[in-house]
This record gives C-alpha cells, sequence and structure tokens, in this order.
C-alpha cells in the first residue's frame, strides 16, 4: 500500500518540528542569558510547534512562536534584529 505525498510531508513536518524544538530546549539549557525563545515558523508547522512550546512552558522555558507566509521574511526579520523583541 503506497503512502500519499501529503501524508510523507506531514510526516516529515512533525520530525522537523521535533528536531527544532528539541535543539531549542537543548540551547535554552546551556545558556542563561535568555528569557524567551523567539522561532520564525511557517503556518504548516504551526499545530505540531504549539504543541511542543506548550510542552517547553511546563519545564519553564518560554518559546514563541511567529507566523510567516513565505520563504524571506523570516530571514529579513533575523537581520534587522526582531528576535530579540518580545
Amino acid at each position: 500500500m503506497a503512502v500519499n505525498t501529503k501524508t510523507k510531508l506531514s510526516f516529515i513536518g512533525v520530525i522537523v518540528a521535533v528536531l527544532v524544538i528539541g535543539l531549542v530546549i537543548w540551547n535554552q539549557k546551556r545558556s542563561t542569558t535568555t528569557d524567551e525563545i523567539v522561532i520564525g515558523i511557517s503556518p504548516p508547522f504551526a499545530k505540531p510547534l504549539q504543541v511542543a512550546v506548550d510542552e517547553a512552558k511546563k519545564d519553564g522555558i518560554n518559546v514563541r512562536l511567529v507566523e510567516f507566509s513565505d520563504w524571506n521574511t523570516p530571514n529579513i526579520t533575523l537581520n534587522h534584529g526582531a528576535s530579540r523583541q518580545t
């Protein structure tokens, strides 16, 4: 039985989301100077990442998700230091 492309992409998206949140949590434990972690995301990853954000919050880690509708805006925003704003 073949798995459709949408299912494959969803599975890959969840794996990527878990890896990103894992790296963020690992980095947060190493760094004590950050009060909040800001992650730029695209809308398809919002729900899986929100679950991870809720789990991180239980561990006392503040994560804020910022949704972007294209692939260029996150880079522009990061280059202008917007990730440091609260």
